[in-house]
């Protein structure tokens, strides 16, 4: 299911020859977009609580996929897991320079306490406390894309470190980039 995130929404810019004209166009351009929402919503976004219910009731043998289209923030995904870290397999990512340099001083098998998230937007998430994980792998985080989309374009996240937090698996990156 697709993912719907209150604290993010969409965004107008203009250009014009004054600030009153570019004021005047966002006010329209919005309305505009916001009169048509329903039309552009597509399919039915998903509350983060609803996929979690739908994994936790799925009785085929086969995943439950959380599209997550609008860049959430992943800590407040993250947050919403942890209450099942011991039920449902999950992989997401996080961004947190800090977290990933307690990992790399840490190292691959320690087991500790992170803090994650909210280091690059602290406006839109709080971070979110991380008991008990296991630093499972650490990474300089460059590679090349294998799927269809993009297939062979190189990404660099920095710095990584693969948590697992019971059957969770949080890639945490220095910096975001879509991969």
């Amino acid at each position: 299911p697709w993912l719907d995130v209150n604290e993010l929404a969409s965004t107008v810019v203009v250009t014009a020859d004054s600030r009153e004209q570019a004021e005047r166009a966002a006010r329209e351009l919005a309305a505009m977009e916001f009169a048509l929402r329903h039309e552009l919503q597509g399919e039915k976004l998903w509350s983060v609580e609803q996929v979690i219910q739908a994994a936790l009731d799925n009785a085929q043998d086969g995943p439950v996929v959380l599209v997550d289209s609008a860049d959430s923030p992943s800590a407040a995904v993250l947050e919403k897991l942890l209450p099942f870290r011991d039920e449902l397999y999950c992989a997401l990512s996080v961004n947190d320079a800090a977290a990933v340099e307690r990992a790399f001083s840490m190292g691959v098998g320690a087991r500790g306490d992170f803090v994650l998230g909210a280091s690059l937007a602290p406006g839109l998430s709080r971070p979110v406390e991380v008991k008990d994980a296991v630093v499972r792998s650490l990474h300089m985080g460059r590679f090349r894309l294998q799927g269809p989309a993009e297939r062979g374009q190189m990404r660099n996240v920095g710095r990584s470190a693969v948590l697992e937090a019971g059957k969770l698996q949080i890639l945490v990156c220095v910096r975001a980039q879509n991969c």
